[in-house]
């Protein structure tokens, strides 16, 4: 139910959400677990637990795969998934498991999944697994399909996400540039920065008319940008 996965929402710390899946894991929905599992990614305190060691826990973990696999997920909650997972990842190394259960499922889903789903999904590979070329290259091929559908955030985003994983894709990228170029004036200074951050990251000669048109706007609105933003142009 609804107000089940908006009571997980509320909850800020571990403690409380391993304490709700102690008390209500066998009638939890797989919708659930996955509420949980980004709530989890969420708690301020998620460094000083070790997850695996935890029983409320792994049994959250085989409920979570034991469904998906017996059901299935929707684009939207293997994105969530994903991004939960990355959030996890850094104190909580062993959570890879959940991050190949998720690559996994994607291929079947992908076709249905939003830019913010691609978007998100990538980000999380950055985080989690940026080795799988694989993933990325479907990723890749739905963006493409896409594309025009795309705003300024999740280019932005996708645009960082693959920069960071040194991951070129011609046809993506040359899409990609258009809609920048096309939308350039409705981005934020902080998604523009990003452009530039990814752009430069790639070191692609074929940008030349895109970084051109992109230190332009800068240059014209540089009183919106932050020190952080100007550091990544």
């Amino acid at each position: 139910p609804r107000e089940r996965v908006h009571l997980i929402g509320s909850m800020r710390t571990f403690d409380q959400v391993l304490k709700f899946v102690d008390e209500n894991l066998p009638g939890m929905t797989v919708i659930d677990c996955v509420a949980c599992i980004w709530q989890l990614g969420q708690a301020p305190d998620k460094s000083t637990h070790d997850l695996f060691t935890h029983p409320s826990f792994l049994e959250l973990a085989r409920k979570l795969a034991k469904s998906v696999r017996e059901h299935g997920l929707d684009s939207r909650s293997i994105s969530n998934l994903m991004m939960a997972v990355a959030r996890l990842k850094p104190a909580q190394p062993g959570i890879d498991a959940l991050m190949m259960l998720c690559e996994e499922i994607l291929p079947s889903v992908v076709s249905r999944a939003t830019p913010r789903d691609i978007a998100s999904n990538a980000w999380a590979l950055v985080r989690v697994n940026p080795s799988n070329r694989e993933t990325l290259k479907l990723l890749a091929r739905e963006a493409t399909l896409k594309i025009r559908d795309f705003n300024e955030l999740d280019l932005a985003n996708l645009w960082w996400s693959f920069a960071s994983l040194k991951f070129v894709d011609d046809t993506l990228f040359s899409l990609m540039s258009q809609e920048v170029l096309i939308n350039v004036h409705s981005f934020s200074a902080q998604n523009l920065s990003n452009v530039m951050w990814a752009v430069a990251k790639l070191e692609t000669p074929h940008f030349g008319t895109l970084v051109e048109r992109l230190g332009k706007v800068v240059a014209s609105r540089i009183s919106e940008f932050d020190s952080q933003a100007l550091s990544n142009v």
